[in-house]
């Protein structure tokens, strides 16, 4: 499978490709989000690898990757390794975190790059649905803005919620 971040000109409909990467070992892998980090810089969610990987898109360097099972363990979540983790959104925080969102795990983590997940910013536990199921989308909602917060799809919930910090 081929996995790819494509640049379109709305205009004009010409499309470059800015960064890809094949994987030989799936036939529906992908990666579930991306974020622009900056001109040469993308932060992806790899679904089936369970990374956040921060890539040079000109180079295609893996600046810095953070690995699922670095701080959970394959038990929880769903099926290891097919499904297990569902790494399905990922947000580059302007304090230099990473807020990811782990649909299986119920959870959406702050990744300080360098040192992991911080569990005191966790939101959700495994298997605990009343706060989260299966979630998609988180958005983190600064100070400045009202926040600390993460307003999310609570997919299985049925809802939009926003779990504000205190």
């Amino acid at each position: 499978t081929r996995n790819l971040i494509e640049r379109a000109n709305l205009s004009t409909g010409e499309t470059e490709v800015v960064y890809a990467r094949y994987d030989a070992a799936e036939h529906a892998a992908e990666w579930h989000d991306h974020e622009r980090v900056n001109d040469t810089h993308v932060l992806v969610a790899d679904m089936i690898d369970d990374q956040v990987l921060l890539v040079e898109t000109t180079t295609g360097t893996i600046d810095w990757a953070w690995d699922g099972q670095s701080d959970f363990n394959i038990t929880g979540g769903g099926p290891y390794p097919t499904d297990w983790m569902h790494l399905n959104d990922v947000e580059l925080l302007n304090d230099g975190r990473v807020m990811a969102s782990l649909r299986n795990q119920d959870q959406v983590v702050f990744i300080e790059p360098g040192q992991g997940v911080q569990d005191a910013w966790t939101l959700g536990t495994d298997d605990d649905h009343d706060t989260l199921y299966e979630q998609h989308n988180p958005d983190y909602i600064p100070a400045d803005q009202g926040g600390p917060a993460v307003l999310l799809a609570d997919s299985e919930n049925g809802r939009i919620v926003e779990y504000q910090r205190e």
